[in-house]
């Protein structure tokens, strides 16, 4: 489990400065130019992984592609940054002694939410999300990976739809970055209003095209061989610098490295350490 936490911050240090911060050539600029190599496209990054995973929700499933694509198209209370501090994302900022945010007692943590996020469908995220997400996490019926942490809850308290207050059973120190963070079962936040009813989400249509409130949108899956995404143009902090990715699947690592070296696909996230000499050349 520590290999997948690490690995995930790793992608998402990788993943979110490239598709949010990294790009910063004009959209306007043909491709090729102002800098950039010949066969780069403007406002499109390719990647491309070994594994493709059984499903889009990491919260039935136990794989790290699962996490890598939820960075996209899904959305945390926090994330962590390129200097691996804990950041803000759906909560507005993080709960401290200092903060009123913890209890003396380290039983109860309350959490802030960002008002006027939306869904990628456009239905509103509140403070219903999170509740019924960890709910799914405690449904017995879910094929959940691990429930360390949120086990320890009593209940939630919702006091307003950007507001709620988490009581705990005792203290368990590494709380904060186990709920819904990139911690060790790093599970995003689901949709109260497009999963409520199911009695299980093990295989429900949801999980081979996720709606988030992420960046990107998932436009299409070619089960196989490619995922396309969209930027998102409703994200709650602006805009994706990137337009588009295209997540290939490539189990044949020898293909991988030959596209990677003939520039058919810009980025491997994942790559194996024998191959960084190759890659460190191109």
């Amino acid at each position: 489990m520590k290999v997948r936490v690490a690995t995930a911050i790793l992608t998402t240090t990788c993943i979110v400065l490239l598709a949010l911060g990294c790009t910063k050539v004009s959209t306007q600029a043909p491709a090729g130019r102002g800098g950039g190599n010949p066969w780069t496209q403007n406002g499109i990054l390719r990647v491309a992984e070994i594994d493709e995973p059984d499903n889009l929700n990491p919260l039935v499933g136990n794989q790290q592609a699962e996490v890598d694509l939820a960075l996209l198209w899904g959305a945390w209370l926090y994330r962590v940054d390129d200097h691996d501090a804990w950041v803000p994302e759906l909560a507005t900022d993080v709960p401290t002694l200092r903060n009123g945010g913890i209890s003396p007692d380290g039983l109860r943590f309350t959490y802030h939410l960002r008002r006027g996020v939306k869904w990628q469908d456009g239905a509103p995220f509140s403070a219903d999300d999170v509740i019924f997400t960890w709910r799914q996490v405690m449904n017995p019926r879910n094929n959940v990976s691990s429930r360390t942490g949120y086990d320890d809850i009593t209940s939630i308290e919702k006091r307003d739809d950007a507001t709620i207050v988490v009581h705990l059973k005792k203290p368990y120190a590494p709380f904060l970055s186990s709920f819904f963070s990139m911690g060790s079962t790093p599970i995003p936040i689901l949709p109260h209003h497009l999963l409520d009813g199911y009695a299980d989400l093990n295989r429900v249509a949801y999980n081979n095209h996720p709606i988030g409130t992420g960046p990107f949108i998932l436009q299409s899956y070619e089960h196989g061989s490619m995922i396309t995404f969209v930027a998102n143009p409703a994200y709650f902090r602006g805009p994706p610098k990137l337009q588009k990715i295209y997540w290939h699947f490539i189990p044949d690592t020898n293909t991988l490295m030959t596209q990677l070296e003939t520039h058919e696909i810009d980025a491997w996230f994942a790559a194996i350490a024998q191959y960084l000499p190759t890659l460190q050349s191109l």
